[in-house]
């Protein structure tokens, strides 16, 4: 009898100690990707990283009508993607649970004509490019719809159209999870601040270069306050409902240093700020007013009269 006991003793023995055995340290460092995307009826290998020899895990699906395990290994599995969504794979080492989110459709999402400005009662048209989106769809969001609508148009195309002036993100999504968002900002109607920058004034006056009186007056060309060199700037200050706001300050700071204030407006009660006798160069237009967001806008001066609206911003 203590004969066999013993053979039985040293037969468990050696199971146990044939059994690799995982550490609660090596499990610890173990780890998957947190997410991955595979095109609809395409494969992807999910693995296991920081795992030593003796690592083994068990793998599950959580929804396998959207992806498959097609492939068991100790360290890695082999998934397939049945349908357009996300599903989640589980590795189990020991007691700890590694999640992988497996998103299955298109793998790659871009965006036409994403335009950061647009008009109030002023629309225009986005399309959507997928990768491997066989079956994926895309939809279309604005964080502020009483700023920014978009429509949902045919063919992954949306219309996106100004509300009231302000500022919105507009946000494109696929079931597979890929997304790509922009900001608009949405101003008056009528507003001209994009000819700040790309009106060329100088260039297109020659009145200054070919006039006789100009060419031949000695105070012309030895006084520089008679040259066209310096220019007014008007800034209009409103809220996002269009209202004139007051009590706001104005600078416009030497784009060259990036720090000198070269022309400045302190609080005024006058919802339109004049900057006067502002040489040509390039300057950053800095409104701030307490209570609101600081604005900064990149001015170009160019010996003429320039009139800017700005959108403040409650905080």
């Amino acid at each position: 009898m203590k004969k066999k006991i013993a053979a039985v003793l040293l037969a468990t023995a050696v199971v146990v100690s044939a059994t690799p055995m995982v550490s609660a340290d090596a499990a610890t460092k173990v780890s998957v990707a947190k997410s991955v995307t595979v095109k609809k009826g395409g494969v992807k290998t999910i693995s296991l990283k920081n795992a030593d020899k003796n690592t083994k895990a068990k793998w599950t699906t959580s929804n396998s009508k959207i992806v498959k395990i097609t492939k068991k290994k100790a360290k890695k599995v082999t998934v397939k993607g049945v349908s357009v969504g996300k599903a989640v794979v589980t590795a189990k080492v020991g007691s700890k649970k590694l999640k992988c989110k497996v998103y299955v459709g298109a793998t790659s999402l871009s965006v036409s004509n994403k335009k950061k400005t647009v008009e109030v009662g002023k629309s225009y048209t986005v399309k959507a490019t997928m990768k491997n989106g066989k079956g994926d769809k895309v939809t279309y969001k604005s964080t502020k719809p009483s700023v920014l609508s978009v429509k949902k148009l045919k063919n992954n195309q949306a219309e996106i159209t100004g509300v009231m002036v302000g500022e919105a993100t507009v946000k494109a999504t696929t079931k597979s999870g890929k997304t790509v968002k922009w900001n608009v900002e949405v101003k008056a109607a009528g507003a001209e601040t994009p000819a700040v920058t790309t009106e060329p004034a100088i260039s297109e006056k020659p009145a200054v270069t070919t006039s006789p009186a100009v060419t031949t007056s000695p105070a012309v060309t030895t006084t520089p306050a008679v040259t066209v060199t310096a220019a007014s700037v008007t800034v209009n200050v409103v809220n996002v409902s269009g209202n004139a706001i007051t009590g706001a300050s104005v600078k416009l700071v030497d784009t060259a240093t990036g720090s000198a204030v070269l022309y400045e407006v302190k609080a005024t009660t006058s919802a339109a700020i004049v900057l006067e006798a502002v040489k040509n160069g390039s300057y950053e237009l800095v409104v701030e007013k307490e209570g609101f967001e600081t604005v900064k806008k990149e001015v170009i001066a160019e010996g003429k009269e320039v009139e800017i609206t700005i959108t403040l911003i409650e905080k």
